[in-house]
């Protein structure tokens, strides 16, 4: 399980376990070969203003850094959501070198068939004394879906996941001294309203598209395999339908 800090029923309304569990020393095994294939991307401390460290992922043509292409997302309506869906979520790709292991296939193949449409397979490294960027993915507004899928592979319970008040801008949080985003949380902790820490071996769904952000204090780097989910079953707690049709756009995160 999660281990909850702070905020429930925040936590409840924005995290769901899932069933799918791994062996330590799989996970382990697994970021050390994606290490040793990448040498030089672990030598990566900072992907730009406020993130330490790096993602692998699903770009075909480029497997650092760009997260998305820019012509996946269009203007979408109730009238063409399906299409929408289907076509231009389609190409977010796995990354076939990172994905190809057994557990990670044999997992996003569970996930296809519950109806998830698990999209863009990446492995993210957090490094040690690093915090992510204050931020809610998919830009503004609580209708624009986000959700995400995490199995926790390297981390320690220093490391905690932090929501904030929905109410509030991103550009509100972030101050302007580069990675100073330790020391603003500290002075603003009323505006926080949930502290977590996922454990490894697990797997988690979150809805990300509230504002929040990912510290890791300690001295060991954070690896999660992660994946954009698109649940169009009705099956979790963060069902994709129309309704977030109308607010959907073409920011990207």
């Amino acid at each position: 399980m999660a281990i909850v800090y702070q905020g429930h029923d925040v936590f409840e309304k924005n995290v769901q376990q899932l069933p799918y569990t791994f062996e330590q020393s799989v996970l382990e095994d697994y970021v050390k070969q994606v290490i040793t294939k990448y040498p030089e991307n672990n030598q990566i401390r900072s992907w730009g203003r406020g993130y330490g460290g790096w993602i692998i992922q699903g770009r075909k043509d480029d497997p650092v850094l760009r997260q998305w292409d820019s012509n996946v997302f269009s203007k979408v309506s109730p009238d063409n959501f399906e299409e929408w869906l289907y076509e231009n979520i389609a190409q977010c790709y796995h990354r076939t070198d990172i994905a190809k292991y057994d557990f990670i296939s044999d997992t996003l193949k569970s996930l296809e068939n519950l109806g998830f449409n698990p999209r863009r397979m990446r492995l993210s490294k957090l490094a040690a004394g690093s915090t992510l960027k204050i931020h809610n993915d998919m830009g503004f507004g609580i209708k624009k879906y986000a959700v995400r899928f995490h199995i926790p592979c390297i981390t320690n319970q220093d490391v905690q996941w932090i929501m904030f008040d929905e109410k509030l801008n991103t550009r509100d949080f972030n101050p302007p001294e580069k990675n100073r985003f330790n020391e603003w949380i500290e002075q603003n902790e009323d505006k926080v309203i949930c502290r977590f820490h996922l454990e490894a071996g697990k797997s988690y769904m979150i809805r990300t598209n509230n504002i929040h952000t990912v510290t890791n204090p300690s001295d060991q780097d954070r690896y999660h395999i992660n994946c954009n989910i698109w649940d169009t079953s009705d099956s979790s707690k963060f069902p994709f339908n129309s309704e977030y049709a109308v607010d959907l756009d073409t920011q990207t995160s």
